[in-house]
């Protein structure tokens, strides 16, 4: 009777230990995909941002660039134009306020980029104006721009030719 009392023990010891390490895997493969559900998020809201200001900037003329991001919830050089349904959250952080404003050199929005240091698990499959995001070291490098050069349409010059 003795003898089976031990093996009782042993074989508790190993069902403990098979169900830590089950729950220690389970834990992680589920924070991997949280992680992969935020950076879809992140994708939405930065081309949201990054659409909204291709909008505002698109929309009237002289064309400028937004000076802050409520401008785009309301475009003050018009009556009821919206280029951004809300001011999203940056997914990484949970806050709306944190993310990082990308400026030209006239002070306009140019983009938003997240502001969570971590590093990415998605590394390839951009989109072709997001192959930068393939070499990032971290959610900061994930900047969502729009350039305004790259939307000015450029007139061929034509020569005239006098006889």
């Amino acid at each position: 009777m003795r003898q089976q009392a031990g093996y009782t023990y042993v074989v508790l010891l190993i069902a403990t230990v098979t169900v830590m390490a089950s729950a220690a895997i389970t834990a992680r493969v589920s924070s991997q995909l949280q992680q992969r559900a935020l950076e879809q998020e992140l994708l939405f809201r930065g081309e949201q941002f990054r659409q909204a200001i291709q909008s505002y900037y698109m929309t009237g003329l002289p064309r400028r660039l937004p000076r802050r991001l409520e401008d785009m919830l309301e475009d003050p050089r018009f009556v009821k134009v919206r280029h951004l349904r809300k001011i999203w959250s940056d997914p990484m952080t949970k806050d709306s306020t944190d993310w990082t404003i990308l400026r030209d050199g006239t002070g306009g929005i140019i983009g938003v980029a997240s502001r969570d240091t971590r590093k990415p698990i998605k590394t390839k499959g951009f989109s072709k104006h997001l192959q930068h995001f393939e070499e990032a070291q971290s959610y900061q490098d994930w900047t969502f721009v729009f350039k305004p050069e790259e939307m000015e349409v450029r007139r061929p010059t034509t020569r005239r030719f006098f006889p």
